[in-house]
């Protein structure tokens, strides 16, 4: 268990070297730099907040959107007992993407009734998380997209 930890952060860290460097913008700064600030962050710093937002991810959202981000597979189609949405994927293959940095941002800060108080969903809030950390969940979260959904964010978002 442990050895598929560390081939999924190699991998992870191989995909965001490459990237990183083999495009100007690369994935950075989608959700580090909602303050306004054009600079780009350093890889080092990069694959820093990435691997703190991992840990965080262990921490708070492993319960309900899985060690890989997978979410529940029946996320469209079932509801859980009392009636509620099932957790989405959030590596790419649900709508995540869909979502701008700001709404993701305070999706995790506030919870998903922040933007609609009749949704039925047990996504609460995080409130207790520093901008910063959350920040780092989302740029874990976004560098396990594959490389074409993080092109399109990218040019829909930058």
């Amino acid at each position: 268990m442990k050895k598929t930890y560390v081939i999924i952060f190699l991998i992870s860290l191989l995909i965001a070297i490459i990237y990183t460097t083999s495009s100007p913008n690369g994935f950075v700064n989608q959700f580090s730099n909602l303050d306004g600030a054009d600079e780009l962050i350093s890889e080092e710093l990069l694959l820093s907040k990435i691997d703190t937002g991992r840990n965080i991810y262990k921490e708070k959202c492993t319960s309900c959107h899985g060690k890989e981000l997978v979410g529940n597979k029946f996320w469209r189609t079932k509801k859980d007992i009392d009636g509620n949405n099932l957790p989405p994927p959030l590596n790419g293959t649900g709508h995540t993407w869909h979502h701008s940095p700001e709404q993701l941002f305070k999706i995790i800060k506030y919870g998903i009734k922040h933007f609609d108080p009749n949704y039925e969903g047990n996504m609460r809030g995080f409130e207790e998380l520093s901008d910063d950390e959350i920040h780092s969940i989302l740029e874990f979260i976004m560098s396990t997209w594959p490389e074409e959904i993080r092109e399109q964010y990218t040019e829909k978002y930058q």
